[in-house]
This record gives C-alpha cells, sequence and structure tokens, in this order.
C-alpha cells in the first residue's frame, strides 16, 4: 500500500479511541456521529476513492478496507455511513461526463461533502410496486416524487442520489439533489437493532425540481454502469471492511475479558470447587478463540489477497461474470467471518458482557446487521452455484453489503 494510505491510516487509527468514547451515547440514542464525520472529512477521506482525474486521491482497494476496518473498529455505524458515502461517490464517479458531476465531485474532494444514496424499498414497507421515486418532464427540469429508504449517511449529506423511473420509459434516471432541495423530507424514522448510529433514513420527494443537467439517464442495456459487477467498480468492495472491522473488534474485546475475567461464582465460599481459574485457561475457552483467530485469518487473508490483486493489476476480474463470483464468494465468506466472531466472542465472554455497559453488545448487533442486508447469505450461497454450473446469475444490484 502506498505512502500516502499509510499515513491516513495511522491518523484514522489515533483518532479510533476518540471515537469509541463517544459511540457509547451516539448508539443509546441513535445519534449520527457527526464529529467522527467531519474528522474524516477533515482527513480528506472524502474523496479517498474518487480517481484523481476527478479531483480525488485515488487510492486503491486495499486503503479503501483497511481504512473502513479502522473505522469500524471503533463505530460500525461511522464505518457504515462512510461506506456508502464512498458508494455513490463511486457511482457517480463512473458515469459519463454532465455539468452537474464535476461539481458536485469538486465538493466532495475541495470541501469534504458527504454523500448519500437511496433505491430500497422504505422501512415498514413490503412490496416494491407501492414504493420507488418517478421523474415527470418539466422542460429544463425533471420534477421526482416518492418515497424510499434506507438513505444511509443521510444526516451528514449534502447531496443524494436518487434512482428514478420514467412513466412509460425503461431505464433508469440517476439524479442529484442537495438534502434541502424544496419539497425534500428526511424522515429521520431509521430505528433498528444495530447501526443505530447510521442515519438510514426513508426520504419522500414531492416535485422535487432537479436541473436535466444534474442528471444522466441509464438505458436498460447501459445498466452494469451502476450495478456493483461493473469491473469499473472494484473499489465498491471496500465496503467489506465494515464487517471485518466489527469482527475484529469483537476477536480484541474477547482477548481482552477473558485475560480478566476469573472464576465464576461470586465469593470464598466457591472457592476450590475447580472453577478459579482466568477464563482464558480453561479449554472450552480456548477452543473458541482459537475457532475465532482461524476465522479472522480466513476472511482477512481472502479479502486482502482480492484487494492486492485489484491495486497491482493483475487480477483477472475483467467482465461481468467474474467480478459477480468474486464478489459474491467475498461477501459470503466476510459475513461468515463476522457472524461467527461475533457469536463465539458472545458464547465465550458469556452474561457480564452482554450488558449494556461493555461494548460487545453493541459490537454484536452492529456485527450481525450483515445478515439482513441485501444480498441474504443463502441467496449468495445459490447465485454462486449457479454461476458454477454455467447458468445465468441475476443480482440485485445495488450497493454492495
Amino acid at each position: 500500500m502506498e505512502q500516502l494510505a499509510e499515513e491516513l491510516l495511522e491518523r484514522v487509527a489515533a483518532l479510533r479511541p476518540a471515537m469509541a468514547e463517544r459511540v457509547v451515547d451516539q448508539d443509546r440514542e441513535g445519534r449520527y456521529p457527526f464529529e467522527t464525520m467531519a474528522l474524516l472529512a477533515d482527513l480528506g477521506l472524502a474523496g479517498l476513492s474518487i480517481p484523481t482525474e476527478l479531483g480525488g486521491m485515488g487510492l486503491g482497494v486495499e486503503a479503501q478496507l483497511r481504512i473502513t476496518e479502522e473505522i469500524a473498529r471503533a463505530d460500525g455505524s461511522a464505518a457504515l455511513a462512510y461506506s456508502m458515502h464512498r458508494t455513490a461517490g463511486d457511482i457517480l464517479a463512473v458515469l459519463p461526463p454532465f455539468p452537474g458531476r464535476q461539481r458536485i465531485l469538486d465538493e466532495v474532494c475541495k470541501e469534504g461533502a458527504m454523500l448519500c444514496s437511496v433505491a430500497s424499498i422504505p422501512t415498514g414497507d413490503v412490496d416494491s410496486r407501492r414504493s420507488g421515486l418517478v421523474a415527470k418532464d418539466d422542460g429544463d427540469h425533471w420534477l421526482v416524487s416518492g418515497r424510499s429508504g434506507f438513505a444511509t449517511n443521510s444526516e451528514g449529506s449534502r447531496y443524494i442520489g436518487l434512482f428514478c423511473g420514467l412513466e412509460d420509459v425503461p431505464g433508469v434516471l440517476v439524479a442529484w439533489a442537495p438534502m434541502d432541495a424544496p419539497g425534500f423530507t428526511n424522515l429521520g424514522n431509521w430505528a433498528a437493532m444495530g447501526m443505530r448510529s447510521s442515519s438510514s433514513h426513508d426520504v419522500l420527494l414531492d416535485n422535487v425540481r432537479i436541473p436535466k443537467d444534474e442528471t444522466w439517464f441509464v438505458e436498460p442495456d447501459e445498466a452494469i454502469m451502476i450495478r456493483d459487477d461493473n469491473p469499473d467498480r472494484l473499489g465498491q468492495f471496500g465496503i467489506l471492511g465494515v464487517w471485518l472491522g466489527l469482527a475484529q473488534a469483537a476477536y480484541d474485546f474477547t482477548l481482552s475479558y477473558t485475560a480478566d475475567r476469573f472464576g465464576l461464582m461470586a465469593g470464598a465460599a466457591f472457592s476450590g470447587l475447580g472453577l478459579d481459574k482466568q477464563r482464558n485457561e480453561e479449554s472450552w475457552a480456548q477452543i473458541a478463540i482459537g475457532r475465532m483467530d482461524h476465522a479472522m485469518w480466513v476472511g482477512r487473508e481472502t479479502l486482502y489477497a482480492f484487494a492486492r490483486k485489484v491495486d497491482s493489476g493483475t487480477h483477472p476480474f475483467t467482465d461481468v461474470d467474474a467480478i459477480r463470483r468474486e464478489r459474491v464468494r467475498l461477501t459470503y465468506q466476510v459475513r461468515l467471518t463476522a457472524e461467527q466472531v461475533a457469536l463465539d466472542a458472545l458464547k465465550v465472554c458469556g452474561a457480564h458482557a452482554y450488558v449494556q455497559s461493555r461494548p460487545l453488545e453493541r459490537i454484536f448487533r452492529d456485527a450481525l446487521a450483515g445478515i439482513v442486508m441485501k444480498e441474504k447469505n443463502d441467496q449468495l450461497v445459490q447465485l454462486l452455484g449457479q454461476i458454477t454450473v454455467g447458468q445465468h446469475a441475476a443480482s440485485t444490484g445495488g450497493p454492495l453489503a
């Protein structure tokens, strides 16, 4: 990894203690991590993955992964919000040039402006036919209306990427609107089990006027442009650093906690019953810790080996099918790592680590958030099987999660 990336990683690591201290109240209150995101923007990380020719740092996949992982070790919500910002920026960067694109990218790279995007079914709804955004032609503008969900990083963003349908016209209109545009409402309704501070709210639009030069229409046969199996969007693998970082946080806590945890029952009355041991001296705990260590090694080696291939230009993944297969493999493996390590951490550390006064309870909730995100693990395995036997594997597109 190049020197600039190493320097940025060191600076993010230096912020981790303060981030970890703030995360307790942020998680309890469901409050967006404004202070943390401002510090990341001050480091120039808003433009981390934007190509240098567009004004960004142009850093590779390994840098994106390692920096995201470092953030997630202290604050999973901030890491997810930051990753979704980069996802929106990467989509904007791969679109063909149009006037509004470069202006927004300049604000991202020079001013630290944050982005979000939205395309999911709103919270609490279950039928995609009753939601989504529609754009109507209004001369030099589009009028966009509708409701969409899970706009992660929305409270900290200056602009939002909108994926709109056009009446009776196949394709997707990709539009960019300022968060304070008339007719735009951030509903502020995110309330979930985990990732409570990620600001993944629903948004409501009522005839929001967007200049046509702030938009780009993607024909159906060009849909790969905005999909996560686009060979030009290999940086989207960086979001997997969120789950790896949370797994590392659970692993680190377990090692520290089991070195301190002594005995089982309270008081001298229970001494001499074979229970007077450090938790990390007990064989069952050592077995679980060994399993956690192996899971971390497999997840990290698999993911970073791919990142280094991408950054060196030696990867063979130059077509859609190859990218899709690798995306499925990596997503599945890293999710399994996070789930196994988080669950083993809870089992080994026990009830005294399950309480809200200790960080493992939050880390566990955040680490398992990947289970509910697109695409589900069973679906990933099915996609991999389809690809392996030579059948067409339809991806749902959208940001890798």
